[in-house]
């Protein structure tokens, strides 16, 4: 899905993979079991997810401070039926998103002014340079404390 950016907002770029949503056993990932709650099955994947709940709530707390100048992006390199249906778990219903969709098709949306949330270590967020500012999960989940 596609969208057509109000440039006078402030957008946040929200990761999928290992920052949504963490995958018990899978691609090597460390669980970190204090920072998530629940499980839910993925029939695509084949193995348990973990949702990171407490990063959703931060992303909702900071859309509903300021819901008329702010919008939340979900976006994933995985393919855009598993970006809808992470979406769908954390904000259907809640939150309005701005846009949802594979990175690749987004890329050329993010403004210097825009933010995002990403899992990546420091030394892997090349391609997140061209945000404002790139949060971890634990760092929005503390900034919005």
């Amino acid at each position: 899905m596609m969208f057509a950016p109000n440039t006078s907002t402030k957008r946040l770029y929200v990761d999928v993979d290992e920052t949504l949503v963490f995958h018990d056993g899978c691609c090597g990932s460390e669980i970190v079991l204090s920072d998530v709650d629940e499980e839910i099955w993925d029939f695509d994947f084949n193995h348990a997810l973990i949702k990171n709940f407490p990063l959703a709530d931060a992303v909702i707390r900071w859309q509903r401070e300021d819901p008329e100048e702010r919008e939340v992006i979900v976006w994933s390199a995985n393919h855009e039926e598993w970006v809808v249906k992470a979406a769908n778990i954390f904000f259907k219903g809640i939150i309005p998103l701005a846009g949802i969709g594979r990175k690749n098709e987004l890329y050329g949306t993010v403004r210097p002014c825009d933010s995002a949330i990403d899992d990546r270590p420091q030394d892997m967020r090349w391609y997140l340079d061209q945000f404002g500012a790139v949060f971890s999960p634990d760092e929005f989940i503390k900034l919005m404390e």
